[in-house]
């Protein structure tokens, strides 16, 4: 089956008209039923996913994407780090960053093989109302340096790769995905976001957001 066609399933669509309807987004934001809707959409997409090798293809593409741009988020952080510690007499102060999907402002994946507007509309409503993408990025969260840190993590321990796990495959078909070396990244964006297989695997650029707390 296409992409195309699995995005016209029938369900999909009622779900995504409910979601579209004026006024839906300003009475469900943040509350229960609107994530409801959104999770159903993706169990619905993700039910329909081809565990083949032209999808194997496109998330090894896609993870090694994200691996070079967690690591540059990683050592950017760092540096801003040293920066801010040059300049600054404080002794409390932190950087903190996240990553996102796209390239801000249009940051609907161009190679998508489903490009309307109501594809862009529905990807824009994800990207503003998921509480934990919008708070913890596809990293968690979990990149934040401050004077406290007299070890920093290593970058390898930042992408949760390790001796014990090199795989974050979880859910997935062992055998198709037991060699793809998928990043906790991954398992934030299939795992805890409202962002289907088929909406996410398509992106190779990523925005990084930055935060400087200065405690004077």
């Amino acid at each position: 089956m296409d992409i195309k066609s699995i995005y016209e399933n029938p369900q999909v669509v009622a779900i995504e008209n409910e979601i579209l309807l004026p006024g839906t987004n300003k009475q469900y934001a943040n509350e229960r039923e609107f994530e409801k809707l959104f999770r159903e959409r993706r169990r619905l997409l993700n039910q329909a996913f081809e565990f083949n090798d032209a999808n194997a293809k496109l998330m090894r593409d896609f993870n090694e994407c994200l691996r070079k741009a967690l690591t540059d988020l990683y050592h950017k952080t760092h540096e801003y780090f040293q920066t801010v510690a040059e300049w600054n007499d404080c002794k409390n102060y932190n950087v903190w960053a996240l990553l996102k999907l796209g390239d801000y402002p249009g940051n609907y994946p161009p190679l998508h093989p489903v490009q309307t507007e109501r594809r862009r509309e529905i990807w824009e409503i994800m990207s503003v109302y998921d509480d934990y993408y919008v708070k913890c990025g596809i990293n968690g969260g979990d990149l934040a340096v401050d004077v406290d840190d007299k070890e920093r993590e290593s970058l390898m321990y930042f992408l949760y790769l390790n001796e014990e796990v090199d795989n974050w495959n979880e859910r997935l078909p062992r055998d198709w995905s037991k060699d793809m070396n998928l990043l906790h990244g991954f398992h934030n964006l299939y795992d805890h976001t409202w962002f289907s297989l088929y909406d996410f695997l398509f992106v190779r650029e990523f925005t990084q957001e930055f935060e400087f707390h200065i405690d004077r």
